[in-house]
């Protein structure tokens, strides 16, 4: 995978409901390559499913622990920067820098 200006990295755990309106807003960005890196800590309610739908996202399982997830997503990030959101966050530009 090349590089990418942002990765955003999303911990979550059971976030079906959010998920989809999040992952909308980032994939309408324009003017940034970005990555966008789901920590899942073990979601039973579909959300890994939601996200692998997407297909400029993906799920990077780890244990429960918000800073477990985000660090362990951070080790495979490979963007310039690292963004970090919480999965109920909208982002209502599609310019995200």
């Amino acid at each position: 995978m090349a590089p990418s200006d942002v990765s955003v990295i999303i911990p979550i755990l059971n976030e079906a409901e959010a998920l989809p309106a999040l992952l909308q807003d980032l994939h309408r960005q324009v003017n940034v390559t970005i990555e966008v890196l789901v920590a899942d800590g073990g979601s039973d309610d579909g959300s890994a499913e939601i996200v692998r739908s997407c297909p400029f996202a993906r799920v990077v399982s780890t244990p429960r622990g918000r800073g477990r997830q985000m660090n362990r997503a951070a080790q495979d990030a490979r963007g310039e920067y690292l963004f970090f959101l919480h999965a109920d966050t909208r982002i209502r530009s599609s310019t995200l820098v």
